[in-house]
């Protein structure tokens, strides 16, 4: 098991005990004399490693241009807790170990432990090189993980092909699409406004209605019509379109 789990549910500092006894100390009474260490909830650890689950999780090296950590505290009821050595203008190479970072979550109960993960995940940004962040927000909103119902060959069963990125649901989708055009209408406004040669034309009279084609997965991904409105608030009408750009499905 790894220590900080054990540490988490136990309150116990193995490595603190490993460093004691290496010096010749004995362990304290309450672990020889108790052949069951005490726990409390349920941790969860998560690997942060420099590889790309894209490509079968082939070792990626290079810098850590942008390296922000998830917000980390410790309390009675919940703990988000990172072990790493890397920081933000580091260097991963090839010659050690690819791992980035253990991101680990303590709660009183597992489904706890497991929101605490995905949050603390989604927190977590890391640009400059491949890693596995997406594979294990894939993991965590896996039903058979989310149930316990698993075993070692839990990557060979639910990922049979291979991994193919997060499947988003139908809302998960259309809040992703609306956020990347409220983005790049964001974009629009700051180069309107730092440069007065750009123009935009807009009904002053009524609803300033745009549109834009969004692409989800690359260049060959899927794309979608974007009909959106500036009044008292941003509001998007969502099309699916066809590889020739015509109109496919219902309008969201």
């Amino acid at each position: 098991m790894e220590h900080p789990i054990t540490e988490l549910v136990s309150g116990e500092d193995l490595v603190e005990h490993m460093l004691w006894v290496a010096a010749g100390k004995p362990l304290p009474e309450r672990l020889t004399k108790n052949p069951h260490l005490p726990y409390r909830g349920s941790a969860i650890e998560s690997r942060v490693y420099a590889e790309d689950p894209l490509r079968n999780f082939l070792p990626s090296i290079g810098p850590l241009i942008t390296y922000k950590e998830p917000e980390l505290y410790a309390t009675s009821e919940a703990t988000v807790r990172i072990d790493t050595g890397v920081y933000e203008g580091g260097l991963i190479s090839m010659h050690y170990d690819p791992m980035i970072a253990k991101l680990c979550t303590h709660a009183l109960t597992r489904p706890e432990a497991i929101s605490l993960m995905e949050n603390a995940l989604d927190q977590y940004v890391v640009q400059g090189l491949g890693n596995n962040i997406t594979f294990l927000r894939s993991v965590y909103r896996n039903k058979n993980f989310r149930a316990g119902n698993y075993c070692t060959k839990f990557i060979a069963e639910e990922y049979p092909t291979g991994f193919h990125g997060v499947e988003l649901t139908s809302d998960e989708t259309n809040e992703l699409i609306t956020i990347a055009t409220a983005i790049d209408e964001a974009r629009n406004e700051y180069k309107f406004e730092a440069n007065e040669k750009l123009q935009r034309t807009i009904d002053q009279e009524g609803i300033s209605e745009n549109k834009v084609v969004v692409v989800l997965g690359g260049t060959k991904g899927k794309p979608y019509e974007v009909k959106y409105s500036l009044d008292d608030a941003f509001t998007a009408e969502i099309t699916p379109l066809d590889a020739h750009g015509k109109p496919h499905g219902k309008v969201k």
